[in-house]
C-alpha cells in the first residue's frame, strides 16, 4: 500500500516539476488494463518537463498498479 501512494505521490510531484502549478484538474479512469490520466493545466502553460517526468514513471506504476499509463494533456 506504501509503494502504491508513494508512486501518486511521485506522479504528482513530477506534474509540478516546474514549481509553477500548471495543472488545474486530473481525472484518472481505467479500462482494460490502462489508467488514463487526463490532466488540464492552465492556459498558455508548458507541460513538457512534466510529461517527461511522468513519463519516467510508468514502469513502476504498471508494477505497482498492474496498468499501463497513459498520459492526455489538456
Amino acid at each position: 500500500m506504501i509503494r502504491k501512494l508513494s508512486t501518486i505521490l511521485a506522479l504528482a510531484e513530477a506534474s509540478d516539476l516546474t514549481y509553477e502549478q500548471i495543472v488545474t484538474d486530473v481525472e484518472v479512469t481505467l479500462a482494460e488494463n490502462v489508467a488514463v490520466m487526463i490532466i488540464t493545466t492552465a492556459p498558455g502553460s508548458t507541460y513538457n518537463a512534466a510529461d517527461y517526468e511522468m513519463k519516467q514513471l510508468s514502469k513502476q506504476f504498471k508494477k505497482e498498479f498492474g496498468a499501463s499509463l497513459l498520459l492526455v494533456w489538456k
